[in-house]
């Protein structure tokens, strides 16, 4: 009779435990859908703290995670992306963490970027660092890296940012040696600068790793005057 009572005992407790847990999981998917109609109104700050209570709730709804990092970057708020999107990476099955990755990857980008126009260069490398480590720190990663900070190196330039075109590039140059864009576009930003003899030394660097290039002829030929 005893055993029949603990047994019982046992059976009513885990029972309440079950119930409970799916009371939290059913609580964080109606927080979740709240959330989730607000972004699909494109009402994306007022669908953030919805999903921070789906987080709160249920820690590992990676869902959650995703869609309030996704909230931020909709509105411009990347560094605010980042934690939501890293804990959704931590947590989501490996058949969605492509997704994550290139999300996350993108929020690091802009911060990254955010952080190089400011001059805190290492604050910007450790950004660059993390993509490379969440893309595998591989040579295809690196060179798209490289091409997009290319891409706005030049407009930092157009804009008349020389600073932070120089250290675009530069930055480039310890993502992929010998990158002749970046050398290129080195020797526009020192040209732009007045520095004659760092665009002449870039310049070189450039024509030695594609001699007939008319880009580069051209400013060489400009410098040498």
């Amino acid at each position: 009779m005893k055993k029949a009572i603990n047994m019982s005992l046992v059976l009513l407790i885990f029972l309440s435990i079950s119930c409970a847990g799916l009371g939290v999981g059913n609580q964080a998917k109606s927080e979740f859908d709240k959330g989730l109609k607000l972004f699909n109104q494109s009402k994306y700050l007022e669908a953030a703290p919805y999903f921070i209570k789906a987080t709160e709730l249920d820690t590992d709804y990676y869902q959650a995670y995703l869609y309030l990092g996704r909230s931020y970057i909709n509105s411009q708020q990347y560094i605010n992306a980042l934690n939501p999107l890293r804990s959704a990476y931590r947590v989501s099955p490996k058949k969605a963490q492509g997704e994550v990755v290139n999300i996350l990857t993108d929020a690091l980008f802009s911060v990254g970027l955010s952080s190089l126009k400011k001059g805190n260069l290492t604050e910007f490398t450790t950004y660059i660092n993390e993509i490379l480590e969440l893309k595998g720190n591989t040579n295809e990663a690196k060179t798209d890296i490289a091409s997009d900070l290319i891409k706005f190196g030049k407009q930092e330039l157009s804009n008349g940012n020389v600073s932070t075109s120089i250290d675009t590039f530069k930055s480039v140059l310890n993502l992929t040696p010998a990158n002749f864009d970046a050398y290129l576009g080195l020797a526009n930003a020192y040209f732009k600068d007045g520095k004659i003899f760092k665009a002449l030394s870039n310049v070189n660097n450039a024509l030695q790793i594609s001699p007939n290039n008319e880009d580069a002829l051209s400013i060489y030929n400009s410098l040498k005057r």
